[in-house]
């Protein structure tokens, strides 16, 4: 049986105590996996239950009285993404979302740099998109879709890995709850990607939309 209050009430008490997944393998003559599991699911045998009592010093009843609560409790990650905790990792997502930036921020540097100090160096290379009609039709169609596509992923994903919300079900009342773990080179290249997307719509509006 499935108990995601044990489980979080096992983590709770080994951080406490600042132990290691593997020390409290070792204190309470379980194995790493089994310690594993509980922490991530809750799913216990009762002699699991009376080794960890006995671990972290506390009586059983603790343990069980969770167990015995009439619980359905479901969890999801901003978007749906359950999993992304699971394979999500700040880092990871900082440098893929750099990747997926960089058109976009490159384009709007270099023509910030030209356009208002002059400066065309770094905007030479884009030169081969307005060397002819065709090449820059197709640039109009293509990078308004590369820009705006890599600055919402780079938004999603690093508010999906600092981001979370909770729903659960307890004793017939639906509780929620909303969780935010800062990370600075998340939070920068998110800013980055609105700040750039604000920029992108703004310049895309003026020239679509003001009056001639």
């Amino acid at each position: 049986m499935k108990s995601l209050l044990l489980a979080e009430k096992v983590k709770a008490l080994r951080l406490e105590k600042a132990w290691s997944q593997a020390q409290l393998s070792e204190i309470a003559s379980l194995s790493i996996r089994t310690i594993q599991r509980i922490e991530l699911d809750g799913r216990c045998s009762q002699e699991s239950l009376l080794a960890l009592a006995f671990a972290f010093e506390i009586d059983v009843s603790e343990f069980t009285s969770l167990l015995k609560k009439s619980l359905e409790r479901y969890s999801f990650y901003l978007f749906g993404l359950k999993f992304s905790a699971e394979w999500l990792k700040p880092n990871v997502v900082f440098v893929v979302s750099v990747l997926f930036i960089f058109p976009a921020v490159y384009f709007i540097g270099t023509s910030l740099l030209k356009y208002g100090l002059g400066i065309s160096i770094l905007f030479n290379p884009l030169e081969i998109f307005y060397s002819s009609k065709e090449i820059l039709w197709w640039f109009n169609i293509i990078s308004p879709l590369v820009f705006l596509m890599g600055l919402a992923l780079s938004v999603a994903l690093n508010l999906i890995v600092m981001l979370s919300i909770k729903i659960w079900k307890e004793n017939n009342i639906i509780h929620s709850d909303i969780s935010f773990t800062p990370k600075a080179a998340n939070i920068f290249v998110t800013a980055v990607s609105i700040i750039s997307l604000t920029m992108l719509i703004t310049y895309a509006i003026g020239e679509n939309f003001t009056l001639r």
